[in-house]
């Protein structure tokens, strides 16, 4: 069984930024669990690899556009 609350994936090319994100969605209530992607091509194969409730985008990553 899983624990209640949403899964998110966020999607960023800055490490720092990526990381804060995540660190502050796990001390979120409502939040099971994140996952983080660097890009667009590892942001599609998470979500190939399992559903998301969720999903914060880099705005910069004009390029992810073309890929959904």
């Amino acid at each position: 069984m899983t624990a209640p609350g949403m899964r998110a994936l966020v999607v960023d090319d800055v490490a720092p930024a990526l990381e804060e994100l995540r660190r502050l969605l796990l001390e979120s209530p409502g939040i099971a669990a994140v996952s983080t992607a660097p890009g667009p091509v590892e942001a599609l194969r998470e979500i190939q690899a399992g559903p998301f409730d969720v999903v914060f985008l880099d705005e910069s990553h004009r390029s992810i556009y073309t890929l959904w």
